[in-house]
């Protein structure tokens, strides 16, 4: 294995990602996110139309309407969702928890999405000069906010740089995926760098916010990191100096600085032992960030039950115990996407319930529902564990690490008013994710190589949607193989 493919199987492991859809189908391996115009993604609207940012001239404002938020697209690169908006908000002068999108969109990308804000007026926002890596347009009042997940996916526009084995491999590996699907996993921008955003949410739902200040500001092995970042990393980690790591991390690092900024408060300062103030910096994130991490570890825990499903049974029919949509979301789904297609993520507990089955012995027997049918849950108040083994390794894996369920319910952490109530930081609904996904309206065209020492290697340019949620790096993961499947003895070990 190369020392490259080393790595990735090293970050991939870390996130519980091991198996393919299609192991016997050669990888033809290639290089992602060369550059950032090789990843142009572009958000879909619930009715399929596709985001686009249009230049136009500046305009006149007519009188506005009593509209309470402003609608605007984004496009941007080289910067995250959340770096933008930490850009916008200290440019307008309004704290960030007044912005609200439908998906976070990847740093190492071009992407376009729409964003909303309440309190701003539209000239504002059609005045602001920002920088060249962040453009914004097509500014308009609208009556509701955009809630998390409200679009029906993106489309993806990428280069594939190095491809090997010639235009057949190509052509085979792809069309594997486009009719086999890929597993859909959470990917790896899921996770932060070095899998930190999971250690995050597991200290916090384990209520050790001292553990999660310290998996957000300590170094980082393995990530490259500017002179100034490492100092400031340093800086905490030698003498739990905040002020001087506030004063010397980077302003991309917003996580960071969001939290030095507590921790370097006089209030902070003035008297508070280092339990309370690390607290008092992780439940004074914004609830979004707040809920972000806490999904991350479930999404590490989802990628893992994911693995073992395919390592034990592979892509065979669903087995008695486990869950699958019912027939009616799978035809939705099949016709995704529409204005009212099935839309798992954020749909309300009470929906999320009706739409899954639990597999009977009969229709277990019969192979009455095939791979593509089967979802698993994602933890929270509104879901139920599969009646099988992997339900079993469910309990296992939370209780190994100290996430309680009571009474065979999933952790639910209720809203408070109670500013001193350590439950007061988030609430947990759950939803189902489909195991296996396949890219839509997927093409493509390959080239010879432009790189004049990959001889015979290919550049492949490509386009498909994806659902909300899906990651476009899992599946193109499957027909670039940079790892090779899992040993088959495990992938995880719970041990005292």
């Amino acid at each position: 294995m190369s020392q490259r493919s080393s790595a990735a199987a090293t970050d991939e492991h870390a996130c519980s990602i091991f198996e393919y859809v299609s192991p016997a189908i050669s990888g033809i391996g290639g290089t992602l996110k060369n550059t950032p115009s090789d990843f142009v993604v572009s958000e879909l609207r619930e009715d399929g139309s596709e985001v686009r940012l249009k230049r136009r001239p500046p305009t006149t404002d007519a009188p506005e309407d009593d509209a309470e938020y402003v609608r605007f697209v984004l496009r941007k690169e080289r910067v995250d969702t959340f770096g933008a908006i930490a850009e916008l908000s200290a440019l307008l002068g309004v704290p960030s928890r007044r912005f609200a999108f439908a998906g976070l969109k990847d740093y190492h990308a071009v992407t376009t999405q729409e964003i909303d804000v309440r309190g701003v007026a539209p000239a504002q926002l059609r005045r602001l000069e920002v920088h060249d890596r962040i453009h914004i347009g097509q500014v308009r009042r609208v009556a509701r906010k955009l809630k998390l997940g409200q679009c029906a996916g993106n489309r993806f526009r990428v280069a594939l740089r190095g491809a090997a084995g010639g235009a057949a491999a190509v052509d085979a590996a792809l069309a594997a995926v486009a009719t086999n699907g890929f597993v859909n996993y959470f990917g790896l921008q899921r996770f932060g760098a070095s899998s930190r955003n999971e250690e995050v949410g597991r200290a916090c739902l384990q209520a050790d916010y001292e553990a999660g200040v310290e998996a957000i500001l300590r170094p980082q092995p393995g990530r490259k990191m500017s002179g100034a970042e490492l100092e400031a990393r340093a800086a905490w980690a030698v003498g739990r100096d905040a002020v001087r790591a506030l004063r010397l991390m980077p302003r991309a690092c917003t996580i960071e600085r969001d939290v030095l900024q507590r921790l370097a408060s006089p209030q902070s300062l003035d008297g508070r032992d280092h339990a309370a103030r690390c607290r008092d910096a992780i439940l004074g994130l914004p609830l979004g960030q707040r809920r972000l991490l806490a999904h991350a570890y479930f999404s590490r825990l989802w990628n893992l039950v994911a693995s073992e499903r395919l390592r034990r049974h592979g892509t065979a029919p669903a087995r008695e115990g486990e869950l699958v949509l019912r027939a009616s979301s799978a035809r939705r789904a099949r016709r995704w996407p529409t204005p009212r297609k099935a839309r798992l993520r954020g749909a309300p507990g009470r929906t999320r319930k009706r739409e899954v089955h639990m597999v009977t012995a009969e229709e277990a027997a019969a192979g009455t529902y095939c791979a593509s049918r089967i979802v698993l849950p994602l933890p929270g108040a509104a879901v139920v564990l599969p009646e099988d083994d992997l339900g079993a390794f469910y309990r296992t894996a939370l209780a190994h690490e100290g996430i309680e369920m009571d009474d065979g319910v999933w952790l639910e952490v209720s809203a408070s008013r109670d500013a001193e109530d350590d439950d007061n930081w988030l609430a947990i609904q759950g939803d189902y994710r489909p195991l296996l996904l396949r890219p839509q309206r997927m093409r493509w065209s390959v080239e010879p190589a432009d790189d004049a020492d990959a001889a015979g290697a290919s550049d492949v340019a490509l386009r498909f949607d994806l659902p909300p949620g899906a990651y476009a790096t899992m599946c193109l993961r499957e027909a670039i193989k940079a790892t090779p499947p899992a040993p088959r003895g495990g992938h995880v070990r719970f041990e005292d």
